[in-house]
């Protein structure tokens, strides 16, 4: 059987085990063609909180497994990523839309991330400080706990396992959530590797989901929740999960804190992203703050087209292009008031 074998993980999540989750499915598309390669499943907030609960279980025996043995699993997970190349290669191929070239070279990176984070199993794990007090000063580094890991589709193996690896050496649970683009190739892949390098079950989970949808008002509200309908809408259905904003939420608020995410999220490889998304945070924040200038929510315009497929390395500019673009549309409104007044009408 294949490391990728869709039997195993077709319209599920990891939520300890291999589970239909609340969220229902969503198709696994290739980019280049449009063609649905397979499903993947949604989570719900029902399934999130399930999965923490585990992982919190779960994470307790990991954390007293002997060093050596979390060292271990790592390095066998960098072993099983050079051994599976191909098969993950394909799919950052079709799913993810890069090249062999790029595809070979991130699982190796993705291997080399577990190499060096298995080396952080048997580091010391404190150190004694100066005190000029007659007293024994120390720090002791303990495990957080449950780690929630968000990783982006520009690179989706490589920079889900550089969170995901150092986490789990040192005694951690994790729960993954990756773009639903990439859900594939940036977290069944992952999950698959650590399965069968032995990690105990509940450690790792996976739960796909994202946010980089068109805003719905409502003048929508007896849109059919389907793909087709939501599209002739001007939106998406994304994960198949929505945040709904009341009239005691600030719009501006709400993409100044979206943009915000998409910035942390560039990977800095083209300059329309990585500059264009904190150029457009920093606007949004002296806005939300009462320092918004005339002008502003023009430059936030034209910065948006710059994010256009095409025009960028992947598809994370033109995803944050989406929220920006229908908020300055739906509640331009909101956007001046913040201007005209020199604060945010919500606070």
């Amino acid at each position: 059987m294949s490391l990728l074998e869709p039997a195993v993980w077709s319209g599920k999540a990891k939520l300890g085990a291999w589970t239909a989750p609340e969220g229902g499915t969503a198709p696994v598309v290739e980019p280049a063609t449009g063609k649905t390669l397979e499903t993947i499943g949604v989570a719900g907030p029902g399934d999130v909180a399930a999965a923490a609960r585990r992982a919190d279980a779960a994470r307790r025996a990991w954390a007293q497994t002997p060093y050596t043995e979390r060292a271990a699993v790592l390095r066998r997970a960098g072993d099983l990523l050079l051994q599976y190349t191909d098969d993950i290669g394909w799919w950052l191929i079709r799913e993810a839309g890069g090249i062999p070239g790029k595809a070979a070279f991130e699982v190796s990176l993705a291997a080399q991330n577990c190499y060096e984070a298995a080396t952080l199993a048997s580091r010391p794990l404190g150190e004694v400080l100066p005190t000029a007090e007659q007293r024994l000063s120390m720090t002791r580094r303990v495990p957080a706990g449950v780690v929630g890991v968000i990783a982006p589709f520009n690179f989706p193996l490589v920079l889900a396992v550089r969170s995901v690896a150092p986490a789990l050496a040192l005694g951690n649970a994790v729960l993954l959530k990756p773009d639903l683009r990439t859900a594939v190739a940036g977290g069944v892949a992952l999950v698959r590797i650590f399965e069968e390098a032995g990690l105990p079950e509940g450690v790792l989970g996976l739960l796909p989901g994202g946010a980089s949808t068109d805003f719905l008002t409502e003048e929508h509200l007896d849109l059919p929740m389907d793909f087709n309908e939501l599209q002739k809408g001007g939106s998406r259905l994304g994960t198949g999960t929505m945040i709904v904003l009341d009239n005691r939420t600030c719009p501006v608020g709400m993409v100044w804190n979206l943009t915000h995410f998409f910035a942390r999220e560039s990977c800095g490889w083209c300059t329309p992203c990585w500059s264009g998304l904190n150029w457009a945070e920093r606007i949004l924040s002296a806005m939300e703050d009462g320092r918004g200038q005339p002008g502003d929510l023009e430059k936030l315009s034209a910065q948006t087209k710059f994010w256009a497929p095409g025009n960028t390395f992947c598809a994370l500019a033109p995803g944050a292009a989406e929220p920006l673009q229908s908020a300055l549309i739906h509640f331009r409104d909101d956007f001046e008031r913040h201007i005209r007044e020199k604060r945010c009408p919500w606070k």
